[in-house]
């Protein structure tokens, strides 16, 4: 092998190495999260929305919560006084035409949600982040309230992925 090719190796061995390393130190289960912040709080999820089924999509919302926190977060939940608390409101839901042409027949029909939240340091006593998430999808009029349901809870799922992120990430 002639100097040049071991250069080239030696060098592409190097960039290599370097790659697996910090694709190894990437994560987002709490890089960004105050090391001073051990457990969480989810304060009462609030569904000021007046739309489709409230309880259902509360229960929904903090189920999908729980479940995005304890497999994505290094912070412990806690249902007292957590060292940080998040607070949750499913401020609209909102439905519309998800077609184009007011001539056709209505086969689809959009939803949008947006749920607005506030991450608190309890510790140093002060707000972290206040955010707005917003998500939206399509749904078949044929399939009635069940549908439009269905999608609201699949967006529900989505945001509470999207707010943990927001918590792990500092995004």
């Amino acid at each position: 092998m002639t100097s040049t090719n071991t250069s080239r190796v030696a060098i592409t061995v190097g960039l290599v190495m370097v790659c697996l390393v910090l694709h190894a130190c990437y994560s987002f289960t709490g890089a960004s999260v105050p090391a001073h912040l051990q457990t969480i709080n989810i304060a009462e999820v609030n569904v000021d929305a007046q739309f489709g089924n409230p309880p259902l999509y509360k229960q929904v919302f903090l189920d999908q919560l729980v479940d995005e926190f304890e497999g994505n977060s290094t912070l412990s939940l806690t249902e007292s006084q957590g060292d940080a608390t998040i607070s949750l409101s499913v401020a609209s839901i909102t439905e519309s035409s998800a077609g184009s042409a007011q001539t056709e027949t209505e086969t689809d029909r959009s939803v949008t949600v947006t749920v607005r939240g506030e991450y608190f340091d309890n510790v140093k006593q002060r707000e972290l982040w206040t955010k707005q998430f917003t998500q939206k999808t399509t749904f078949s009029v044929s399939g009635g309230q069940a549908a439009r349901d269905e999608a609201v809870q699949e967006l529900l799922e989505y945001i509470a992925e999207d707010v943990v992120l927001a918590v792990v990430s500092g995004w």
